[in-house]
């Protein structure tokens, strides 16, 4: 395979050549984990992949943390400990 072709390929898969949809920007996302969060946000924001959907992914993100679907590494061991009551959340979003 030509070297431009594997290039298109990847940035294909990449969705920097198209835009993704939800289902599609919710494997990118798991794949690009351990995701970052956006450039001067507040605390609590969740982590998005720049420019590669086809619709709001702050908001996307925002309402699947608040339902605590978002896919981070660590966040299930978390829950799971503190649904054990062996360690708290204390969530402040503010400065």
């Amino acid at each position: 395979m030509d070297k431009e072709k594997v290039i298109s390929l990847r940035m294909e898969r990449q969705f920097l050549t198209k835009e993704a949809n939800e289902d599609e920007y919710i494997e990118l996302y798991r794949d690009m984990q351990p995701g970052l969060n956006v450039y001067w946000n507040g605390f609590g924001q969740p982590p998005v992949v720049s420019f590669r959907a086809a619709f709001d992914d702050m908001e996307f993100n925002r309402e699947r943390q608040m339902k605590r679907e978002l896919v981070k590494e660590i966040t299930p061991v978390l829950h799971r400990l503190q649904e054990a009551f062996l360690i708290y959340e204390d969530q402040y979003d503010g400065e």
